[in-house]
C-alpha cells in the first residue's frame, strides 16, 4: 500500500504544493446535514462544503456542487499528471496531500484521504490503506455501503467537456462577404513539422501562401521534404517585425502554439509564463496584433494552442491578452491518445461543446499497430506522448509497454506514433533522423484529427479543391 499512498509534501516545493483549504469541522457539519436529509448534496460544494449560496456549478464526476474557488482549483489540476501518468491532485477537490491511487490500469485518478474520510468514512480510509488492490469510486458500481456520499455520474465525460467550455463565443463572419472564394493565406508561428499545412491540405483548402516561423532544424527538414516550396520559412518569431509582416501581404489565418514546457504541470522545473520559454506566448500575441492592424480591411482568423495542465496564472494571463477564454479539446475523442489541450481563437464552432455521441471514439491503439507482425495492444489508448521517452510507457507502480510483439514487451514504433498523431507512416522518416529525434518532433506536434475538426469551418470562407467539395 505504501506505493499507492502518495505524500506530495515530500515531492514538491512549498511554493508548488497546494494545501487543503478545507476546515474539517465545517465540512463535517455540512455533510451531516446531507446525510440527515436536511440538505441536498447538489446544494453544497463536495470539495469544501461551503454554504449553498456559493455553488456555481455541479461537480463533473460525482453528484454534488462546486463553489467558484473549488471549480477553479479542479480545472487547474484535472489534467496535471505525474511521471507515472496518474493525476497529481485529488479528482474531487483538486488539492494536494496524501493520495490513494486507483489500481485499475486504465484509470489515472487519485483521491485525497480528506475527501474519502469526509464523503465516505474514516473507516474507508483505513480499508483502502490495508487492501492489496483498490478500485476507485469511478471504476466500480456505486454502493452507499462502500461509497458513502460519492455517487459517480454516468455522463461524466460530457460533463468534463462542458466544464471547460467558456460561455462566450465570437460572432461568425458572413460567408457571403468572402465571395468569390479565394485561396487562403496562412501565417503559422512555431510551425513545427508543418501540421497546419498538412491539415489544410487534408481539408482540401486551396493555399495561396503558407509562411512558417520555426527554428528547429529537424522540423524544418521534415516540412521541406513533404511540402517543398509550398512552405516559405521566415525565421525566428522574435525577428519578425511589422515591416516583415507587411511584406508578406494579406494574411487570412494566424495559427500557433508556443512551447509548453515552462507552463506545464508535467515539468517540475517549469519557470512559468514570464521566464524560460514562457514569454514566447507574448511574441505570438505581438505578431497576431500586428497582423490584425496591417489587415484591417480583411477578417483575420486565428488560433492559439497550449497545454491544458497549466498554472492558473498562465491561463489567466494568456486569456487576458487574447481577450477570450480557451476551449478544451482532447485528442482521446479523435485518436488513440489522451492529449488534452487548450485552444483560444475565433474559428467558428471552436467554442461549441462537442457532443460525445457525435464523435468517433472507435480509434484505439490496436487500430494503428503495424499489421502482420504479431503486435498486440495492452491498453485501449496511450497517455499523452511528449518529447520524453518515458511517456511511451504506461502504468503506475510498474511501468509497462503499451505493445507486445510475439508475447513480449515492445516499444511503440515511430511509424505507429505518427499514425497516433494522425500523420501518414514515415512522415518524420527524413534524412536518417534517429527514432529519438523523430519522437521529439512528434511530441511537440498537434493532433491532426483535432486540428482538422477545428479548422474545417474555414471551408465556408475560402476556395477548396473540387474533389473536396465546398
Amino acid at each position: 500500500m505504501a506505493e499507492r499512498m502518495r505524500k506530495f509534501r515530500e515531492e514538491m516545493t512549498e511554493e508548488e504544493f497546494k494545501p487543503l483549504r478545507i476546515e474539517k469541522r465545517d465540512r463535517d457539519a455540512q455533510l451531516a446535514d446531507v446525510r440527515q436529509g436536511n440538505l441536498r448534496i447538489e446544494d453544497i460544494c463536495i470539495a469544501c462544503s461551503v454554504i449553498p449560496d456559493n455553488i456555481t456549478v455541479q461537480h463533473p464526476l460525482f453528484q454534488g456542487g462546486l463553489c467558484q474557488g473549488c471549480k477553479e482549483e479542479l480545472m487547474e489540476t484535472m489534467f496535471a499528471y505525474g511521471n507515472d501518468g496518474t493525476n497529481v491532485y485529488c479528482v474531487i477537490c483538486g488539492n494536494g496531500g496524501e493520495m490513494f491511487v486507483c489500481d485499475e490500469e486504465d484509470c489515472n485518478r487519485v483521491y485525497c484521504t480528506g475527501c474519502i474520510s469526509a464523503l465516505v468514512s474514516e473507516a474507508a480510509v483505513d480499508k483502502v490503506r490495508t487492501s492489496s488492490a483498490w478500485t476507485c469510486y469511478m471504476c466500480c458500481e456505486p454502493d452507499p455501503e462502500t461509497h458513502g456520499l460519492l455517487a459517480r455520474k454516468r455522463d461524466w465525460q460530457q460533463n468534463v467537456i462542458n466544464l471547460f467550455q467558456p460561455s462566450h463565443s465570437f460572432q461568425t463572419p458572413n460567408p457571403s462577404a468572402f465571395t468569390p472564394k479565394r485561396p487562403i493565406r496562412v501565417l503559422s508561428l512555431f510551425d513545427g513539422i508543418g501540421t497546419g499545412k498538412y491539415v489544410l491540405d487534408q481539408l482540401g483548402l486551396q493555399i495561396g501562401a503558407y509562411f512558417s516561423s520555426e527554428v528547429n532544424e529537424d522540423a524544418i527538414k521534415i516540412t521541406a521534404v513533404h511540402h517543398g516550396d509550398a512552405i516559405e520559412q521566415i525565421g525566428d518569431i522574435e525577428n519578425i517585425n511589422k515591416e516583415k509582416l507587411t511584406e508578406l501581404g494579406p494574411i487570412d489565418l494566424v495559427i500557433g502554439g508556443s512551447p509548453c514546457n515552462d507552463l506545464s504541470f508535467a515539468n517540475p522545473a517549469r519557470k512559468g509564463i514570464h521566464e524560460g520559454t514562457g514569454p514566447l506566448f507574448f511574441e505570438f500575441f505581438r505578431v497576431l496584433n500586428d497582423v490584425q492592424q496591417i489587415n484591417q480591411d480583411n477578417h483575420v482568423f486565428w488560433m492559439f494552442e497550449n497545454v491544458a495542465s497549466m498554472m492558473q496564472e498562465a491561463k489567466t494571463t494568456i486569456s487576458r491578452f487574447l481577450k477570450c477564454e480557451p476551449a478544451l479539446w482532447d485528442a482521446k475523442y479523435f485518436s488513440a491518445q489522451h492529449r488534452a489541450r487548450y485552444f483560444w481563437g475565433n474559428i467558428p464552432g471552436m467554442y461549441s461543446p462537442p457532443q460525445l455521441s457525435q464523435l468517433q471514439d472507435s480509434l484505439n491503439l490496436k487500430s494503428v499497430l503495424t499489421p502482420n507482425c504479431k503486435r498486440e495492444a495492452t491498453v485501449h489508448k496511450v497517455r499523452t506522448i511528449t518529447t520524453n521517452t518515458n511517456s511511451l510507457k504506461q502504468g503506475k507502480k510498474d511501468p509497462f509497454s503499451p505493445v507486445k510483439m510475439d508475447g513480449k514487451d515492445d516499444t511503440l514504433w515511430i511509424s505507429e506514433l505518427e499514425k497516433i498523431f494522425g500523420f501518414p507512416e514515415h512522415y518524420t522518416d527524413v534524412g536518417n533522423m534517429t527514432p529519438g529525434k523523430r519522437q521529439k518532433v512528434l511530441g511537440k506536434a498537434w493532433s491532426v484529427p483535432v486540428v482538422m475538426h477545428l479548422l474545417s469551418p474555414l471551408k465556408q470562407f475560402f476556395a477548396t479543391n473540387v474533389s473536396h467539395g465546398p
